[in-house]
């Protein structure tokens, strides 16, 4: 049997693995840990006794299992002997009985070499519904701390850098720690390993070769201190494949990396939304960072408050029944579930939100469930004032606003519906709260939305109905209704939010306003679903229907509006339509939808050609058509013949010269002159 070359060095990987004595319960070994948690958390266990109902429902949520130690059970991407590839750079995945691990390129290296390669556990997984992420445990774990590279830098660095262990958590200045470039080849340069052109070639001249080994472990270790990393792929459930993290969202092109980066930590941010009381300490006797959780996963403690001092009291019987007789102390009840809806809604933002921290303030946030979120944080909305801390905020995230919002002010991320709830006037005006539409226990766990919120019928729109009596009629929404327009959701809360590789409901609840969406570039709902129409048409309707103003001249294309904003758009408004260009049940059909959706496949964004690629196999006679939409523009090209070919084979003679189509012929010419004024403004929509 002769082996390809990534054949020999997956069972070169497996040999060593199998003969590596020091790889013993690496699970135990590397996750957090509840030893650093804060002790006025308890964990979901102690609320298990006394309410086995809401224990059992939760349990059968995506929030319980977003967040899990790496197992047999928790694992859902393919992983025997899987072999992946990003420029070049070759990752090996396989599995020790029920150990999962990862044979990949050291940081700063491209792998090439057993040398530059590095074996690591697998240790939690992160999503269990749309995505899931898998974390390794960083390799320096495993090596004691190297407390020479320390001493280099405080004899050759503190003259300009101050000493900071002493008395402080985190070693090193925060520039170090936040920096997003963390590769050796980064450091070499930043620490100016070339005397002839480096910025700190007077240090270096008088360093011995293994004084600057030293300190370049050492810096490389510390701005990574944390416990975990994650694995750079992402395993798409729905999709049953593989993709790269830089993939996984809405983001313009990148150079190719030359080697491997550190990606992101959990003690980064992660943990807070990812799990329950996350802690993080640094360890300076190992230089390593200690996580702690009261909970993997988002359980009870995330919503209902601390409870440690609720679950003591209460094991013992007579706390118990004074509490049935309304004697209950008010210092250790658990938030309830009747809390006002600005106050019920904030539990929810807590994570479901842009939220930036008030100033002295950091994360994790001190906030608890229940208290008044404005008090510790600021809600990051579109607007022109630029008062000091947004100002500092967009000095960080310059794109914060324009790739995060459209410019009617509607969050276009998806996992942030509080801050698009707070432009709702049903909100921030009225009683409308998350646990309006949502429950937690009990519910089909896919949106985890009550029997009367679903909205896929008129009887499942009962909480529109409930405030808006009167409105689910003809006489309002203008469509029969059997017909998709009658829902209220489909046009007051349209798909026009991203993430996940797909689009979701806004849930901004305004109305549709076909002449303001040419104005701010918000696909509305009307062109969304009638995709063969040009705003002049929907605005004349809305003008009648609803007593709108009219379209501003100047503003109307002759060409269907999904035209305009799939080939000439942003990437955030082609995404949108790609995915509305392959929806079932759109009012035009989908007879000549496939054609524009062949034009999309090499868009420069990797995320609109996933998009394409899967809403495509979602209409009936192309479910066949598979393709990888990372692949060069050569191959793309063959994907977009392919899928004209069936198009021809399935509609021939198609004549709808509206939607430029001509007797089976679409105008392709047309189309690419289309294509070329496209808008290239940078856009990254990162959930």
């Amino acid at each position: 049997m002769v082996l390809r070359r990534s054949e020999k060095r997956l069972v070169a990987v497996l040999i060593i693995a199998a003969c590596d004595p020091a790889r013993v319960d690496p699970v135990e070994k590397h996750t957090p840990t509840t030893e650093t948690h804060d002790e006025t958390f308890g964990t979901s266990g102690s609320c298990r006794s006394c309410h086995p109902d809401a224990y059992s429902t939760w349990s059968t949520t995506y929030h319980r299992t977003m967040t899990q130690r790496a197992s047999p059970e928790s694992v859902l991407g393919e992983w025997d002997h899987v072999l992946l590839e990003r420029d070049g750079r070759e990752y090996h995945l396989y599995r020790e009985s029920d150990a999962f691990w990862v044979d990949m390129p050291k940081h700063g290296t491209r792998g090439d070499t057993a040398r530059d390669r590095m074996q690591r556990p697998i240790v939690m997984t992160t999503g269990s519904h749309h995505m899931q992420l898998y974390w390794y445990a960083v390799p320096w774990l495993d090596k004691e701390a190297n407390f020479a590279g320390r001493d280099v830098f405080e004899a050759a660095c503190t003259v300009c850098h101050f000493s900071p262990w002493e008395g402080v958590e985190e070693p090193m200045e925060r520039t170090f720690l936040e920096n997003r470039q963390r590769t050796e080849p980064w450091l070499r340069s930043y620490l100016g390993e070339d005397p002839e052109t480096g910025p700190h070639q007077k240090v270096f001249a008088g360093l011995r070769p293994s004084e600057k080994a030293d300190l370049l472990e050492f810096l490389t270790r510390i701005q990574h201190g944390d416990r975990l990393a994650q694995f750079p792929f992402a395993w798409f459930i729905r999709q049953q494949r593989w993709v790269h993290e830089e993939d996984s969202f809405l983001a313009p092109p990148q150079e190719p990396l030359e080697v491997e980066d550190i990606t992101e930590g959990w003690s980064e941010g992660c943990d807070r939304c990812h799990a329950v009381g996350g802690a993080y300490t640094w360890d300076p006797s190992t230089q390593t960072g200690a996580a702690g959780v009261t909970d993997l996963g988002i359980a009870c403690e995330a919503c209902h408050g601390r409870g440690a001092a609720h679950a003591t009291r209460y094991r013992d019987p007579f706390s118990r029944y004074a509490a049935h007789l309304g004697f209950a102390s008010p210092d250790d009840i658990i938030v309830p579930d009747d809390l006002p809806a600005d106050r019920s809604a904030q539990v929810c933002g807590q994570c479901h939100a842009e939220l930036v921290p008030k100033a002295g303030g950091d994360y994790p946030l001190n906030f608890e469930a229940g208290d008044d979120l404005s008090s510790v944080v600021h809600f990051l909305r579109y607007t022109s004032d630029r008062p000091e801390w947004l100002v500092a905020h967009l000095e960080d995230e310059p794109d914060a606003l324009e790739s995060g919002f459209w410019r009617d002010g509607t969050m276009r991320i998806a996992g942030r519906d509080y801050t698009a709830l707070l432009e709702t006037e049903c909100h921030t005006g009225g009683d409308l709260s998350c646990t309006t539409c949502h429950q937690m226990h009990g519910a089909d766990p896919n949106d985890q939305l009550k029997p009367g919120a679903t909205g896929e019928s008129a009887a499942g729109e009962a909480v529109c109905v409930e405030c808006h009596s009167g409105f689910d009629t003809p006489s309002h929404h203008h469509h029969s209704e059997d017909s998709s327009g009658a829902r209220c959701m489909n046009c007051h809360m349209p798909r026009t939010t991203i993430g996940l590789l797909t689009v979701m409901r806004s849930h901004r609840i305004d109305s549709p306003r076909p002449a303001l969406a040419g104005e701010t570039g918000r696909p509305d709902a009307c062109s969304t679903c009638h995709l063969d129409q040009p705003l002049s048409w929907s605005s004349q309707h809305a003008s009648q229907w609803y007593g709108q103003e009219p379209l501003s001249p100047g503003i109307s294309s002759p060409a269907p509006a999904a035209f305009d904003w799939l080939l000439r758009g942003d990437a955030a408004q082609r995404a949108v339509m790609a995915w509305h260009l392959g929806a079932p049940d759109s009012a035009t059909g989908t007879s000549w939808t496939p054609v524009y959706l062949a034009w999309s496949v090499d868009d420069p964004y990797v995320a609109v050609r996933s998009i394409v690629h899967e809403r495509l196999r979602t209409l009936s006679g192309y479910e066949d058509l598979d393709w990888d939409p990372t692949v060069s523009p050569r191959e793309l090209g063959r994907v977009r013949d392919a899928i004209l070919a069936r198009w021809r084979s399935l509609n021939p003679g198609l004549d709808r010269p509206d939607v430029w189509i001509d007797a089976g012929v679409p105008r392709a010419g047309r189309i690419e002159q289309w294509r070329l004024l496209r808008d290239e403004t940078p856009v990254s929509v990162n959930e």
